[in-house]
């Protein structure tokens, strides 16, 4: 049976929206979902689920939350098999040779950039954060000792005009792992 995870976006932030992972794992469990796994307090939620589109499973997943919550809370859902893939091909090393003490973060997004979107993106990038993506995530270094980081994921959002969860690489791996 297929794995996904889902990224919910803006819960246990601040004291705003929270969500006890006991209590979400049992929301996912209600909606038919099996082997139902949390990781840390972030949002991050692994199950099985039968064969169908991302866009069914996030539709039925944001559906079911509303439900029970009482308030939209956004979510990109993700094969394991994507996250593994994603994990794999580590951009930050590959691509974009980053430093030791870089801090690394993908943002994963509701939908694919266009190409006028990726070289605006691409624009953003200054001395202290790296932009970088083809498409369909967004991989951020933030190197502090050349400064003070301008990124939020509020800045991708308000930029793009788009919503994006954001996830650092140790938890990027530790989902592909599970």
């Amino acid at each position: 049976m297929p794995k996904y995870i889902a990224l919910l976006r803006g819960i246990n932030v601040s004291g705003v929206k929270i969500i006890k992972m006991e209590d979400l794992r049992g929301y996912f469990s209600g909606m038919g979902f099996r082997e139902v796994k949390t990781y840390i307090q972030s949002g991050n939620v692994v199950f099985e689920a039968n064969k169908q589109t991302i866009a069914a499973l996030t539709k039925k997943i944001t559906k079911g939350l509303e439900e029970a919550l009482g308030y939209h809370v956004p979510v990109v859902t993700i094969s394991t098999e994507t996250m593994q893939e994603i994990q794999s091909a580590d951009v930050f090393t590959n691509v974009l040779k980053s430093i030791p003490t870089t801090k690394k973060y993908v943002a994963f997004l509701e939908r694919p950039l266009a190409k006028d979107e990726i070289t605006y993106l691409h624009s953003l990038t200054n001395e202290v954060d790296v932009y970088y993506s083809t498409g369909n995530e967004i991989y951020i270094t933030i190197d502090e000792t050349k400064g003070k980081s301008l990124f939020t994921n509020m800045l991708l959002e308000k930029k793009l005009k788009i919503y994006a969860t954001t996830r650092n690489w140790n938890t990027v791996c530790k989902l592909a792992s599970m």
